[in-house]
């Protein structure tokens, strides 16, 4: 695995690759249509450990990023323990924001775990849930989650 699977920029934005894994077979995901985004190839031949993430930011790192978001090819929180070993370096290197984007579906991923406490604190400052259909029925025919029904009702959760 290289470091350029694991981060990735955009104008002064960082991007940050924990997971190409998902839970999730979205039809409209762009895993469907390549292998990844901005000319960065992301594909992931394993979940990377928390220190070889911490080891890619540290060679990625500029000054000039004022965002740091973690986006994963796949679902960040597969990979919950480089996540939050993510979060932690960029808060080490400087006073940037750090956003996530995820799926939702952490309660059923980690139902032993209190992964908003956990991504608290760590320090992350917003996080986006990406809701993509307004309804159960709709989301299981365009999303194709794992956990079947039941993930809609865990996301809204």
């Amino acid at each position: 695995m290289s470091e350029k699977n694991l981060t990735y920029w955009r104008n002064k934005s960082l991007y940050i690759n924990p997971s190409a894994e998902c839970n999730n077979d979205c039809l409209f995901c762009v895993r469907q249509f390549g292998d990844g985004v901005f000319g960065f190839d992301l594909t992931l031949e394993s979940l990377p450990s928390p220190a070889e993430i911490e080891d890619a930011i540290e060679r990625a790192w500029n000054p000039h990023f004022d965002e740091v978001a973690i986006v994963g090819f796949g679902e960040p929180l597969l990979n919950l323990d480089g996540t939050l070993a993510a979060i932690r370096k960029v808060k080490q290197l400087a006073d940037v924001p750090v956003r996530l984007n995820t799926n939702g579906e952490a309660l059923l991923i980690h139902p032993d775990r209190d992964v908003p406490k956990e991504l608290a604190e760590a320090g992350l400052d917003r996080i986006q849930v990406s809701l993509n259909a307004p309804d159960t029925e709709t989301y299981l025919r365009l999303c194709r989650p794992k956990y079947g029904r039941a993930t809609y009702d865990s996301i809204l959760d």
